[in-house]
């Protein structure tokens, strides 16, 4: 016991901050004093442990160096946004909505310093294998009340505009899918991990996500190969009868929103329609711009952060496209050197451990698949972010034994 108390220090303070913040306008006002004060001390308390990661640690993984090089360029892009001081919007179904030129910035290092942070306590002994558990309940209860709150707001909306729909879709699927790979780091035990894949995969499904449906699928059939291939002796038979189990639920669960879910079939035809939600006019709109662009600074630098806003009025829904707007070919290559380095990474914990390379994998197919029709680089959510700083750590801490890939 008292062991596990000593490692209660600064990680789970850092880790319930995000969970403090994640849950502003469900305790807390939005965007209010409280929800600012919080993310300004997770943004300090992050800058200051990525710059002791870069300083402080002999060997850092190669992920490392490509995202050091992307937030270097996207601080001066971001920088320079906030300094012009022009106003943007976002027009949809002919609204226009204003955004913050902060928020590029913001945004950004919401998602990527987080790794930095779990990786380092990871290193100092604070984040372990048993504390895992711990954070996928608490994720879990949080993602649960945003989708409720969430929904019971489009709800209100659709009156409010009067067309009550049958279903409804929702962002907060995103953060379902992300909790896969923690659910799959946490190997302990067979049975919860089957359990929560199941809710996480239930939930990914009603949010109606489309995107997020695909991964999710993707990353289901990984697990259950993942846990067939690699279960312990004395767990086999467990993974087996709950990987049949698994897959006769998610039949059954599938059948009965085709046959009693209009807008899940709704939703299906449009897919089947090759109906992209607009996608597909942004992304002509972005390739036309970028591959007819005569200005050589502008093709190799972009034309500056939130450029898409002014061009297409919209952002891209499109890591590539958006980067090939705002920041030219450089920030296309130093994208390509984000998923190079990782997939690398990937290919070194191969050796090691085949089951937790894997994990890595799905993490990998997360962000990846995310950046191709949704936006990943600046939304990487702290399940993500928990998962490749913990499996990162591991790779590169030496064979101790609190490292889980030479256990």
């Amino acid at each position: 016991m008292s062991r596990f108390k000593n490692s209660l220090y600064s990680v789970f303070v850092y880790f319930v901050l995000w969970c403090m913040y994640a849950l502003q306008g469900l305790i807390y006002t939005s965007g209010g004093i409280i929800s600012k004060g919080i993310l300004l001390i997770l943004l300090l308390w992050s800058m200051t442990i990525m710059f002791k990661v870069n300083t402080q640690i002999a060997r850092i993984p190669s992920f490392f160096y490509a995202v050091n090089c992307f937030l270097f360029m996207t601080t001066i892009y971001g920088v320079l946004l906030i300094l012009g001081g022009e106003e943007l919007f976002v027009v949809m179904d002919n609204l226009h909505i204003k955004t913050s030129n902060f928020d590029y910035l913001k945004n950004i290092y919401m998602s990527l310093l987080p790794i930095y942070v779990y990786y380092y306590y990871t290193i100092k002994g604070e984040l372990k294998l048993q504390h895992i558990l711990i954070f996928i309940i608490v994720l879990f209860c949080i993602y649960i009340a945003n989708y409720l709150n969430d929904r019971a707001q489009a709800i209100i909306r659709s009156i409010e505009n009067r067309s009550i729909m049958e279903g409804f879709t929702l962002n907060i699927g995103y953060k379902f899918l992300a909790l896969l790979p923690l659910i799959a780091l946490y190997k302990r035990n067979p049975l919860l991990q089957y359990l929560f894949t199941m809710i996480s995969l239930f939930f990914i499904v009603i949010c109606m996500k489309r995107g997020a449906i695909l991964i999710g699928v993707i990353c289901f059939l990984l697990f259950l190969y993942t846990m067939l291939k690699y279960a312990n002796r004395s767990n086999r038979f467990i993974v087996v009868l709950m990987s049949v189990v698994s897959i006769a639920v998610g039949i059954y669960f599938i059948q009965d929103m085709l046959s009693t879910n209009d807008y899940f079939i709704y939703r299906i035809a449009q897919t089947i329609e090759g109906n992209t939600s607009n996608r597909a006019d942004l992304y002509s709109i972005y390739i036309e711009h970028f591959t007819s662009e005569h200005n050589f600074l502008k093709f190799i630098f972009g034309n500056g952060a939130n450029a898409t806003l002014k061009i297409g009025k919209n952002y891209a829904h499109n890591d590539w496209l958006e980067l090939a707007i705002n920041n030219g070919v450089i920030g296309l290559l130093l994208y390509v050197g984000f998923y190079g380095t990782l997939l690398k990474d990937y290919l070194i914990m191969r050796r090691r451990s085949k089951y937790y390379s894997n994990v890595l994998l799905m993490v990998f197919i997360v962000l990846f698949l995310s950046s191709l029709f949704s936006m990943s680089y600046d939304s990487i959510d702290k399940s993500i972010a928990i998962t490749l700083g913990f499996l990162l750590a591991n790779l590169y801490t030496g064979n101790n034994e609190n490292n889980l890939l030479y256990g």
